[in-house]
């Protein structure tokens, strides 16, 4: 349709396979040796408030095509996943898709939406 863009990525880049990320979640990823309890938010909003909320905790957002099969090894074995979507069509989708890419990696805990 006519409506404007809800995001843009940066520049030469496409969405697909963007993750937001906080300082904690880049440090688990930059070195997935040990299981952690991560956070798992929908939309750049809710991954700013969570990030805020839980600095010392792993959180990621996600959005439209963002998470992939390839994302999902990334996850360290026995690791803990709260994924905190939206209670929406959208946001259950999500939630599957992650759970459905961990299954054998990590726990996964449908928490409340993150805002």
């Amino acid at each position: 349709g006519d409506a404007p863009a809800k995001r843009l990525p940066p520049g030469g880049h496409k969405a697909t396979g963007l993750i937001l990320a906080n300082a904690a979640a880049i440090g688990l990823l930059r070195d997935p040796i040990a299981p952690r309890r991560m956070i798992i938010v929908e939309g750049e909003p809710d991954a700013l408030v969570a990030a805020i909320r839980w600095p010392a905790l792993p959180v990621l957002g996600v959005i439209s095509g963002s998470w992939t099969p390839e994302f999902a090894k990334r996850v360290p074995y026995g690791s803990e996943l709260v994924i905190m979507t939206h209670h929406d069509e959208a946001g259950h989708r999500y939630a599957k898709q992650i759970s459905d890419s961990v299954r054998t990696r990590a726990v996964v805990i449908r928490g409340g939406e993150a805002v």
